[in-house]
């Protein structure tokens, strides 16, 4: 009983249940005291007689019934805790994915967010230094000579051609890179 009290102080249910098995216990204990005693001073058959009323079988039943409901709670208890600590597993797992793949999302979007500042800060500055090449009042091949070298050395390019509409086509206004005969055509 003293093992069943300590392993139950946690669950007051079952500490409730003890008064009652231990009533049990002891009625079943006086009863067999009693068929013992009847036995070394009476005979068997008076001990025989204690046995023959049930009484003692009764005993036995409650103290089974009390025993299987202890037991059936806490088979109920360690289910409950069970599906608790799996539960919790399950929390820990997904935290600890979450924890891992978390970092690594962050990074990412970081790095996609410097890539994308940076483009940006690229094409403002392509855009400040095309402005600066178109500037002030200047002829149409020195305007294409101006921006076409800008762009080829912006872009890292090696050539281009800069055409303007002329009529019903364009005419090669500036070249950069490109030989002068055989290379650009001059009307398009």
């Amino acid at each position: 009983m003293a093992d069943v009290e300590r392993l139950t102080a946690d669950t007051p249910d079952q500490q409730a249940r003890l008064p009652a098995l231990k009533d049990h216990i002891g009625g079943k204990r006086r009863e067999l005291a009693e068929t013992v005693a009847l036995r070394r001073t009476q005979g068997f058959e008076a001990a025989r007689a204690v046995v023959a009323s049930d009484r003692g079988k009764a005993a036995m039943d409650a103290i089974r019934a009390d025993v299987e409901t202890m037991e059936q709670e806490e088979q109920r208890l360690r289910n409950r805790r069970l599906a608790e600590t799996d539960d919790a597993f399950r929390v820990a797992v997904g935290g600890g994915l979450l924890g891992v793949l978390l970092p690594g999302a962050v990074a990412s979007l970081v790095r996609r967010a410097a890539v994308a500042r940076r483009r940006q800060e690229w094409l403002q500055s392509g855009q400040l230094g095309l402005s600066k090449a178109m500037g002030g009042n200047q002829r149409l091949e020195q305007l294409g000579d101006r921006v076409l070298k800008f762009l080829a050395e912006y872009l890292d390019a090696h050539a281009g051609a800069f055409f303007a509409k002329d009529g019903g086509g364009y005419r090669r206004v500036a070249a950069y890179g490109v030989p002068a005969v055989g290379g650009a055509p001059d009307v398009v």
